[in-house]
């Protein structure tokens, strides 16, 4: 319950909402996709009757910018909404007959009253879950409690609920860089033969047909490989499995950095001191025709390197280390308005000359992280927000809809105060009949 409502006369004691836990992730977070469902309920604990005109249930997403923190001109009439949908679960045009009432209010006694519903995603992909200084993308649940606007107070609303989403977004095959990619530096790329498996059910349904042949849990057969110039003597090449990852499948990205010369007298060129191996995310705002970079390391490896890590009978040296990967990572965004995310993974070696130390960059790749598993696309109907159709449509298709829940919650007892006697066990339930089924008309605000 919100600081704003206490001390008001008939405040709720308890007024939130909560979402059944089958729907709930591992950390206990609501994460959806393009056409998810998920179901919960609004529960209300009451310590004295309470009279009311109705009960509502908010969906909203928006999709801000700061601009005062980096003074630009704000944009005029831009709220950053993508949408606002919402349902009567209780009040007004709902069975009022079946309540208490009192010139048109509804009347509930003290106690716990529960009331239950449903929201379906549309194949919609929108920008996802964000919250940064700079820009934010938010998307939450608001129930409230309406009174008449002469009562003071006369509005009473639960916590915000955040719901996090995240887009359907293809992760390509092993993608193939063109080489070279800088006058020192050149790259190729070979296919990889397995796809990773589904991590979520939930992205089941917005997943297209597949261009590679059946999940596998083996290694690929083959790798990407590129290949740099360390001095005129000695190349690097680094192996790693793909370009491309799926954020629900990958948890590391394990590299192989081998340094390779025609005879192992050629080390002696420079002194290998220290290499640093680091994965980049790259936001990027965009405002009419201004942008504001930021860029941040997610993980660095930092390991000193000598050239006796190798044998004197052999003309290379190897290293082997891993990425960690974190799940809340972002997605690579490119098709907002309003922001980019980009990753790069770099590789640079610290080498001494004689008294001289420098820092030599060898590898700057691009790292892209989808949603969906390695060569599936995204199902054809689902659309981005940010076109013409969904933009200038007048039809609810392209918002949220509520339905009909399938789990009501069955066998509450009545509302009663638990400092008295319980009511006598008669067949009314505390479930809602009141929730809309899912051709019962709903509201966008």
């Amino acid at each position: 319950m919100i600081a704003s409502i206490k001390g008001l006369k008939h405040a709720p004691n308890n007024f939130s909402i909560e979402i059944l836990p089958q729907y709930l992730n591992d950390t206990g977070r609501l994460v959806c996709y393009p056409g998810s469902v998920f179901e919960g309920l609004v529960k209300l604990t009451l310590v004295e009757p309470i009279a009311f005109q109705r009960l509502k249930v908010v969906f909203k997403a928006t999709e801000r910018v700061n601009y005062d923190a980096m003074g630009w001109e704000k944009i005029k009439n831009d709220d950053g909404r993508l949408f606002a949908v919402r349902t009567t679960l209780l009040g007004r045009h709902m069975h009022p007959s079946s309540n208490n009432s009192s010139n048109g209010n509804i009347i509930l006694d003290p106690g716990e009253h529960v009331f239950s519903f449903a929201i379906e995603l549309p194949m919609v992909n929108y920008p996802p879950s964000i919250d940064h200084h700079l820009i934010g993308t938010t998307f939450t649940l608001m129930a409230s409690i309406e009174r008449g606007s002469d009562v003071l107070g006369h509005i009473f609303r639960s916590s915000p609920y955040p719901v996090w989403f995240r887009p359907a977004l293809q992760t390509r095959a092993n993608k193939i860089l063109p080489p070279p990619m800088s006058s020192n530096a050149s790259s190729h790329s070979a296919s990889s033969s397995s796809s990773s498996s589904l991590s979520s059910s939930s992205l089941a349904a917005v997943a297209g047909p597949s261009s590679l042949p059946s999940p596998s849990t083996d290694l690929p057969s083959q790798s990407s490989e590129h290949i740099a110039q360390l001095s005129q003597r000695i190349t690097a090449h680094l192996s790693l499995p793909s370009l491309e990852y799926n954020l629900f499948d990958t948890t590391k990205i394990p590299l192989q950095l081998t340094f390779h010369a025609a005879n192992e007298h050629h080390f002696g060129d420079v002194t290998l001191q220290q290499l640093h191996i680091s994965l980049k995310q790259t936001l990027t705002i965009l405002h009419k025709s201004f942008t504001r970079t930021e860029t941040t390391t997610l993980h660095h490896i930092d390991p000193r390197i000598t050239n006796t890590l190798a044998p004197s009978s052999t003309s290379s040296m190897v290293y082997r280390c891993q990425l960690n990967i974190n799940s809340d990572l972002l997605p690579t965004v490119n098709y907002s308005t309003r922001f980019k995310v980009d990753y790069i993974l770099s590789v640079s070696v610290k080498t001494r000359h004689g008294p001289l130390s420098t820092k030599k960059k060898l590898f700057n790749l691009p790292i892209h992280f989808g949603t969906l598993p390695a060569g599936t696309l995204p199902h054809d109907t689902i659309q981005i927000y940010t076109e013409d159709d969904v933009v200038n449509s007048a039809s609810l298709m392209f918002k949220p809809k509520f339905l009909k829940p399938l789990n009501d919650p069955v066998e509450f007892l009545p509302a009663y105060d638990e400092l008295y006697r319980p009511p006598s066990y008669h067949s009314h339930l505390v479930s809602a009949p009141h929730t809309r089924s899912s051709s019962s008309p709903f509201v966008a605000i």
